[in-house]
């Protein structure tokens, strides 16, 4: 016969497990709680959407300027050297490097879902991009355009792609070092890290200049994809953080 005390013990451990611990896991998962923390980046972009719809030629008026100053400096040697950079962020080179460094993550990790995970933000920034673009509907500059192109304009595919890929390789390595040193940072991982996080700022900047001056893409399409893709970024990279702690990783 089971003592009685050892029943309520029993019935605590049930009410324990069953209630508070599943509780805590219910609440940790909000999927709309992360976006507090960048909430000044969605309503940049929010607002930067706004004045592109419904404000063009106010827009219009601050991107001329801008346009004017970037392609002032055109020379045969400069365009050749930006429609290279602008090559980093091509649909087929991204989709190329995607998919090298999907099958890289799945050979290093031997984990599916983190190889899953990245491939998913890439496909899921490119669907969002698509989308904001067709509500839009902004066509592209005509001023001096440099290089044939179609499609629509706001925001900067190019941009927020960029964005998206780099910032995404450069934070994984870094959190896969971090985890090698037990999060204890020496000063050559310091130097590594530094030079990842420049990598992952330079690029995109770089790229996004591009589009402006080959005369493909407004200032104001290049800042929209920025803010988009860093939103992006931040939202997966919290996603990966929590399974991550849950043990889905």
């Amino acid at each position: 016969m089971i003592p009685k005390c050892n029943i309520d013990s029993v019935r605590y451990i049930f009410k324990q497990r069953i209630f508070i611990e599943g509780n805590d896991i219910l609440n940790q998962f909000k999927p709309f709680a992360p976006l507090k923390k960048y909430i000044g980046f969605i309503f940049l972009f929010m607002l930067l959407t706004i004045f592109v719809k419904f404000q063009p030629l106010m827009v219009l008026r601050v991107d001329k300027v801008i346009i004017d100053i970037i392609q002032s400096a055109i020379s045969p040697a400069m365009t050749q050297t930006f429609k290279g950079i602008t090559f980093l962020a091509n649909e087929l080179t991204i989709a190329v490097l995607v998919l090298t460094f999907s099958l890289f993550i799945y050979f290093y990790t031997k984990k599916r879902t983190i190889s899953i995970w990245f491939l998913s933000t890439q496909i899921i920034g490119a669907l969002l991009n698509l989308f904001v673009k067709l509500t839009i509907n902004r066509p592209r500059p005509e001023f001096l355009r440099l290089i044939p192109i179609t499609g629509l304009s706001y925001p900067s595919g190019h941009a927020m792609g960029s964005v998206i890929f780099y910032s995404i390789i450069c934070w994984w390595i870094i959190h896969q070092l971090k985890r090698l040193t037990h999060y204890q940072l020496t000063r050559q991982q310091f130097i590594y890290q530094s030079l990842l996080y420049c990598c992952a700022m330079i690029f995109p900047l770089l790229i996004g200049i591009s589009r402006v001056y080959l005369g493909v893409h407004y200032p104001s399409d290049v800042l929209g994809g920025w803010v988009l893709g860093y939103i992006t970024v931040r939202y997966s990279i919290d996603i990966y953080q929590y399974l991550e702690r849950t043990g889905s990783f």
